[in-house]
């Protein structure tokens, strides 16, 4: 998506204003030796060019999954295209609101399994 990079990010040393849309190398590719595969070169993002980015108050995937929730509930957050009689559709997107609302429920899921679990361990139920 054309546009800058948010003011807010930080690369270590300074912000980044207005850097633009692109890749850059930042490792070289390998070809096959031996019982090894090739390796293609690495690209990364120029926001990322000399240290990961950071952002403030942000410090796992979680908080900056959920700080794009607050910022953009109903933007396009996860696509899939569906297959229909052999051939993919046109892509379904769930929203940043609705995917938070997927990631509760798994999570939810997994609490209750874990609970059940541990309660049937301890009580010598196989």
């Amino acid at each position: 998506m054309p546009g800058n990079i948010s003011s807010e990010i930080d690369n270590g040393n300074n912000k980044i204003t207005d850097i633009g849309i692109g890749t850059i190398s930042v490792g070289k590719g390998r070809p096959e030796q031996g019982d090894n595969n090739t390796i293609g070169p690495i690209y990364r993002s120029q926001v990322a060019r000399t240290s990961w980015p950071t952002i403030p108050q942000v410090t796992t995937l979680y908080e900056l999954f959920e700080r794009s929730v607050r910022k953009n509930p109903e933007r396009r957050c996860i696509g899939w295209r569906p297959i229909q009689n052999g051939q993919a559709a046109a892509y379904t997107f769930h929203t940043y609101k609705e995917t938070q609302g997927d990631a509760r429920g798994m999570h939810e899921h997994t609490v209750c399994c874990w609970v059940l679990t541990l309660h049937h361990l301890k009580n010598g139920q196989h």
